[in-house]
This record gives C-alpha cells, structure tokens and sequence, in this order.
C-alpha cells in the first residue's frame, strides 16, 4: 500500500501582538488511511510533546506546543499515513 507524507505548518504572522499558549494540533486521519504509527516529527520549535502518533495503537495525531511567540517562523509537523 501507498504511504504517503502529510504536512502541517502553524506559524504566527509578523502582525501578531500575542504568543499563542497550550496550543494542540490534532488531525484524524479519514477512513481511506491509516496512520503510520512513529512517523511524527517536529521542526521550528525546541518545545513540543506528541501526545498521540508515535505510540503503538495511536490512530490520531496530538501535538501540544506550549508557546509559540508572536511573529515565531513556522513550526512544521510532518507524519505519513497509508492508504487502505
């Protein structure tokens, strides 16, 4: 079966006051996929916690970043999934 990469990118604008804080991006795969289980990294962003991808039995992605910085370059979360 096919794997595929999917990319997410958060950034913060240059015209952002405010640090976004506790922030949770979450993505649940359709049903034409699965997700490959350990394939999650993060780039643009020393802090970060994947809390659902990388564990055996995940079938979700949570990452919780706990700030971004206002005008902060892009954070990229990167993860593949197989289709079915």
């Amino acid at each position: 079966r096919d794997v595929v990469d999917v990319t997410l990118t958060i950034g913060s604008g240059s015209g952002d006051r405010a640090a976004a804080y506790q922030t949770v991006v979450t993505d649940d795969p359709s049903t034409s996929v699965t997700l490959v289980v350990g394939s999650v990294t993060v780039t643009g962003t020393a802090s970060y916690t994947v809390q659902s991808g990388n564990t055996a039995g995940d079938t979700a992605l949570s990452v919780l970043i706990p700030k971004i910085l206002s005008g902060a370059s892009n954070i990229v979360i990167t993860y593949q999934v197989r289709i079915v």
